[in-house]
């Protein structure tokens, strides 16, 4: 028998031979079945065998009937909260190779959105992405980040449409909403406006916290029995646009971030009109043809194995499961390797921007003798240059307590001790500096917080009395 991968369907094994099981999807190891609509709004089954495409009413699976899940029904009206690829659109294309289908990908979203060319093939890679997302046990998301009227939503809603069964779920929406939809739809979260006041005890904030990584339940007691418990399970794609950034850094870490620029959109695509929604079925229904004949060929051992010296691991862990379609995609391995790059450089420039990295930077600075030393500290400079840098020093020339500013130093590895060093005029005293305990720890200050080449040795002036 096929082995399972997705954890809602080894849950069939404790349903009671009465209940009926509805899925949105089945996926296994060596296929997937994708539940679709159809015109007369019966939602139905289909997947791949013997290279032909078939339809099922249902699939019988350990003993056990297993039905598609029908969307939400108002008033007779079903609600969109999930794009479900059509029935007929899955038949009405010819299976495309990865390669065209990614171009189809890029050319329909930047008809709609204004982005970079190497911003506009991320953002196709990672809707390809999102359908295979299963075979991953980690992933990044993806975050749109700017004040009102920069074309956040735009962006989000492109993106987003043609991502693996879109759930469409406002920031305003109860953390506990948006973890019962996915937990019946296991799609990708779409959370649009979502600015978290908090940090990591906000409901929200821990579901993207332990979503990125498979197998971190979140567990509730149910509201009409505290002996009894809910299961949800945050693992799935996310895509996610704000207007400031999240206060928690773990959160911020697990972020593929973008910043759109204003730009003018013609016309006639201001508003998502017909002609937008007829293209997007179109393509919902090929990007879901090429994954049923895909699916098999596509397997976690492609993850790259992402050796990049100068990248650190939290950039890679969520960067390398995007590899898993190179094999496919073979000349995306450079798109991969840019990006990671890129990432990583932003990283470093908002991290030197930080008040941590502000304070490291001049005193680097100080230490090269490359500013100016503050009045009344001149006993610190000697013929060759600065002789130390004492937490004084620092607070005066950026306005700040010396508590302050040691705490900041401590916090990315530096030290401050004291010792008889000889001042500018010959005398001995016993002065309080700061200090890098050793190499390791410089090469690591350096490579995250220095804008510029990172093979500088540690001045003098900052080596510790044991510095090695």
């Amino acid at each position: 028998m096929a082995e399972y991968i997705d954890y809602k369907i080894v849950e069939v094994d404790e349903v009671s031979s009465n209940e009926k099981i509805e899925r949105p999807y089945v996926a296994l190891k060596d296929k997937i079945y994708l539940s679709v609509r159809n015109k007369s709004d019966k939602f139905l089954f289909v997947h791949l065998n013997d290279g032909e495409i078939e339809i099922l009413d249902k699939i019988h699976l350990k003993g056990k009937d297993i039905y598609p899940k029908k969307l939400p029904c108002k008033n007779g009206v079903y609600r969109n909260i999930v794009g479900i690829p059509e029935l007929q659109t899955v038949f009405a294309t010819e299976t495309k190779e990865a390669g065209d289908l990614l171009e189809y990908i890029k050319q329909h979203i930047e008809q709609y959105i204004v982005a970079p060319e190497s911003d506009l093939e991320i953002f196709s890679y990672y809707i390809l992405f999102t359908w295979f997302y299963q075979k991953v046990n980690t992933l990044p998301y993806i975050r749109f980040l700017g004040d009102t009227g920069k074309g956040k939503s735009r962006f989000l809603q492109v993106i987003s449409d043609l991502c693996f069964y879109p759930i469409n779920i406002s920031g305003a929406s109860s953390g506990s909403a948006m973890m019962r939809i996915n937990e019946n739809w296991g799609g990708t979260v779409i959370i649009d406006e979502s600015d978290i006041e908090g940090g990591t005890e906000n409901a929200l904030i821990k579901y993207l916290n332990l979503g990125f990584e498979r197998g971190k339940f979140i567990v509730k007691c149910k509201a009409s029995d505290y002996n009894s418990f809910d299961y949800f399970d945050p693992y799935c794609p996310k895509i996610i646009s704000m207007r400031k950034p999240f206060r928690d850094n773990a959160t911020e870490g697990r972020l593929i971030s973008f910043t759109p620029k204003e730009a003018f959109i013609e016309g006639d695509k201001v508003n998502l009109n017909s002609k937008y929604e007829i293209e997007l079925k179109v393509l919902r229904g090929m990007i879901a043809r090429f994954v049923l004949f895909n699916w098999n060929k596509v397997d976690v051992n492609m993850v790259q194995n992402c050796e990049w010296p100068d990248v650190e691991n939290r950039i890679k862990q969520i960067v390398s499961p995007l590899s898993l379609l190179c094999n496919l995609l073979p000349e995306k391995v450079s798109l991969l390797e840019n990006f990671v790059h890129r990432r990583q450089n932003e990283v470093k420039k908002v991290r030197s921007q930080s008040w941590e990295g502000t304070v490291f930077n001049h005193v680097f600075v100080l230490a090269r003798n490359e500013d100016k030393i503050p009045e009344g500290f001149n006993e610190f400079v000697g013929p060759d240059g600065i002789i130390r840098i004492p937490p004084m020093m620092v607070a005066k020339s950026m306005g700040s307590s010396s508590r302050s500013i040691t705490e900041n130093l401590k916090s990315i590895g530096m030290i401050s001790e004291s010792s008889r060093i000889e001042l500018s005029d010959g005398q001995k005293a016993t002065k309080r500096y700061y200090a890098v305990p050793d190499e390791d720890t410089w090469n690591e200050i350096l490579r995250r917080y220095w804008i510029g080449d990172v093979n500088i040795e540690c001045p003098e002036a900052l080596k510790s009395k044991s510095y090695q």
